[in-house]
């Protein structure tokens, strides 16, 4: 048994790596190499999840407190599967949603049987549960006091994680004398701190995925109602001529959609059609943020060009004005004689300013 734990260890140690490079990958979500990492991220869990049921780690009859510290880790296996599942991108979405709500169930299940659960949980699920629609403003004080708690969780776990740093350099530091209890006391409650800050979003998770089965629902009732690819596909027909008519169909729903027209909300809190929620924010921050003038709408540039194009402007067609030959022109004397006389005539302002003789009209 030893050796099977020691693999279960490995293992979940390097799933855990895999999670975090998934979550703080770059890359898209229907690339290959991220749906790779996603699979076997996923193989990984899954391996883990079988081997603690091979060891029958876990039991209905014992507490929380009962559970080793080195075991606590475990209970998350579920979490990271209802979390990674429904980042898999293939064509039929539902399976995978039910496969990521049935992992969270399961991780759900464990809390409430270790007494993980508070009051404001058990609510929030059997909120979740029974699809009840909050109103706006209960719901958003709702959303605040979970995000509040999670921001608070996650500060603790910060504290809780330099100081096991700073213990485990101290105990490197001291050739590992002494400090053991206090260790180990940290360890267990940065690790119950953990399951309560996964729990917090299984849950968001949960609800995540209930609204979007409901989408996917009112999708197929859509489809169902335009009628289905089957019935209108003749016998013999292409794939080309189905992927066709598929499109066909989903462009014809969105417009559908985006025509309809009434209240947004139903009497339930149920959204009707769909709508854009930046928008009329952008639209009332603009028309704060501007002068009090109406501003040019395209450049100098861009105006002569329509001008041009319109034919407004002439350009070229005729001969250069021949240039204008001075009297002075190759005579040198009296160019100086001209310049002689303008600097006569400079001296002269200088010395008599303009208005200087007009002394009966002065004021």
């Amino acid at each position: 048994m030893a050796s099977h734990d020691a693999s279960l260890a490995e293992t979940f140690r390097r799933a855990q790596r895999e999670y975090r490079d998934i979550e703080d990958t770059v890359l898209a979500a229907s690339d290959p190499t991220f749906q790779t990492q996603v699979q076997t991220c996923i193989q990984d869990m899954e391996r883990c999840r079988h081997m603690v049921n091979q060891l029958h780690l876990f039991s209905v009859d014992e507490t929380i407190d009962e559970v080793g510290t080195n075991n606590l880790k475990y209970l998350l296996i579920d979490s990271y599967l209802g979390q990674l599942i429904p980042k898999i991108v293939q064509a039929e979405r539902r399976p995978l949603l039910q496969r990521a709500q049935e992992c969270h169930e399961r991780f759900y299940g464990l809390c409430q049987d270790y007494g993980i659960l508070t009051k404001e949980d058990l609510v929030y699920y059997e909120t979740v549960k029974s699809k009840t629609a909050l109103n706006p403003a209960r719901n958003r004080e709702e959303h605040i006091a979970r995000y509040k708690r999670q921001k608070q969780m996650e500060a603790q776990m910060r504290e809780l994680e330099e100081l096991m740093t700073a213990n485990l350099e101290a105990k490197s530091a001291s050739a590992g004398l002494g400090g053991d209890d206090d260790d180990d006391d940290i360890t267990r409650e940065h690790a119950l701190l953990l399951l309560r800050l996964r729990l917090q979003a299984s849950l968001q998770s949960l609800r995540a995925l209930h609204d979007e089965m409901e989408l996917l629902a009112r999708h197929e009732q859509e489809r169902a109602a335009l009628g289905t690819k089957d019935d209108r596909r003749p016998s013999g027909s292409s794939e080309a001529v189905t992927d066709s008519s598929t499109q066909l169909d989903m462009e014809a729903a969105r417009a559908r959609l985006a025509n309809q027209s009434g209240p947004l909300l139903s009497s339930d809190g149920r959204i009707n059609r769909p709508f854009v929620i930046t928008d009329k924010r952008e639209e009332m921050r603009k028309g704060v943020f501007r002068p009090g003038w109406n501003l040019p709408t395209m450049s100098v540039d861009e105006y002569l060009e329509i001008e041009q194009q319109r034919g407004n402007i002439i350009s070229g067609g005729g001969k250069e004005p021949e240039k204008k030959e001075t009297e002075y022109d190759g005579d040198a004397e009296a160019q100086d004689r001209e310049t002689m006389k303008q600097r006569d005539w400079d001296d002269f302002k200088d010395n008599n300013p303009r208005g200087w003789g007009n002394m009966a009209n002065k004021g």
